[in-house]
């Protein structure tokens, strides 16, 4: 799995530690009560991330693992905040003076006094950034149910189907137990013909309890065309552990390849892109699929969707981004062709859902969680 990613969030997290830290008014930085606490927020922070990274799965203890995942995220998203803001300040003081010099005119007193209060800033920075913390963490562990309608301007034998689509568990450090019980309850209070899971149902934090919650979670959702699931870029593809674990499930994985499902709707799960999927034009002619007929893809990364479109593709479902979340939007947005929600590309219609949970940190805003339902009918 990708702990390569947990290692750079880690690197990265430390330099903005230090970036923060010289920001901070310099009569704060000489005050040993105000150094000691850094030091300790810091010292935990940078140890329950080093945890979760590591050793999370491997932990017996439910209440240290809660402990361990909750300190991570609070130091997470508390010093990403603080780095945003603090950098924001430094911006604004540089343009404005550039401004002020350009136009040959001196910076006004108040304006100075404004600019060089690291006191009120840093105040107002550690509040907002403790307030986006505190919500983004109650707010992940809400699950809704987000409803879509789909036309497919196709024949079929059925007049209906209604697809029940999760993704992004990430059972491990994002979720707590407690959501898979919530789960249970939307997938089974929308009756759907079809799950479908688009992917990182797990990740590098994902322990054998993990995968029971799970287990559990699903073990009461039988729809009666099946469950099936496509790898994401937190999955463990290559040593077919993920496979291995929702085979057991009663899950089917589906590895670049078609199914048929309620007669006569193709359904093709993609692998992602990072495990060798085939060219699409490829899969399309190894499969035999035909474009006259109904077409369900079931993929992880919401990319090359025009490209899709021009394959009689009629519908297209997808996670990965998690959302528009504050402060990582930008670490998958912007190499995804939608953050969340629906859309038409021509003929086709594109399904993003911010998922059950999050990676590796318990934390969602001002994205929700969510278990998707579709209800389609057909020409």
């Amino acid at each position: 799995m990708n702990t390569g990613a947990f290692q750079a969030a880690l690197v990265g997290l430390l330099i903005l530690t230090i970036f923060n830290y010289f920001n901070y008014p310099k009569e704060w930085r000489k005050n040993r009560i105000f150094n000691i606490i850094v030091l300790i927020f810091n010292t935990a922070g940078t140890l329950a991330l080093a945890s979760v990274m590591a050793e999370y799965k491997m932990i017996r203890f439910e209440g240290f693992k809660w402990t361990v995942s909750r300190l991570g995220t609070f130091y997470y998203v508390i010093t990403i905040m603080m780095g945003i803001l603090f950098g924001l300040r430094l911006l604004v003081a540089i343009v404005y003076g550039l401004i002020m010099q350009a136009a040959k005119k001196d910076i006004p007193n108040k304006n100075r006094v404004i600019l060089a209060d690291r006191r009120a800033h840093s105040i107002l920075f550690l509040l907002l950034s403790a307030a986006l913390a505190v919500t983004g963490y109650i707010n992940i562990g809400i699950l809704h149910s987000t409803r879509y309608d789909v036309h497919i301007d196709k024949p079929s034998i059925n007049d209906t189907l209604r697809v029940a689509l999760i993704a992004d568990i990430h059972a491990g450090a994002g979720t707590w137990r407690t959501t898979y019980g919530d789960l249970t309850d939307r997938l089974l209070d929308m009756n759907a013909d079809i799950l479908l899971i688009a992917g990182d149902a797990f990740d590098e934090t994902t322990s054998l309890a993990d995968v029971e919650y799970l287990s559990e979670a699903l073990e009461d959702v039988t729809p009666k065309y099946g469950k099936y699931f496509v790898y994401g870029n937190h999955d463990d593809y290559t040593e077919n552990w993920a496979a291995q674990k929702m085979r057991e499930m009663g899950v089917t994985v589906l590895e670049d390849e078609m199914t048929v499902i309620a007669h006569d709707i193709q359904l093709i799960g993609r692998l992602d892109p990072n495990d060798n999927s085939i060219d699409l034009d490829d899969l399309l002619q190894k499969e035999n699929v035909d474009a006259s007929k109904p077409m369900i893809i079931l993929t992880h990364r919401p990319q090359e969707f025009k490209r899709i479109s021009q394959t009689g593709c009629d519908l297209i479902v997808a996670g990965h981004t998690h959302g528009f979340n504050i402060p990582q939007f930008m670490a998958v947005g912007l190499n995804s062709d939608m953050y969340y929600g629906k859309n038409q590309y021509g003929g086709m219609t594109a399904i993003v859902t911010s998922g059950v949970s999050a990676w590796g940190f318990h934390y969602k805003f001002p994205a929700i969680s969510e278990a998707v339902e579709i209800d389609i009918t057909f020409d």
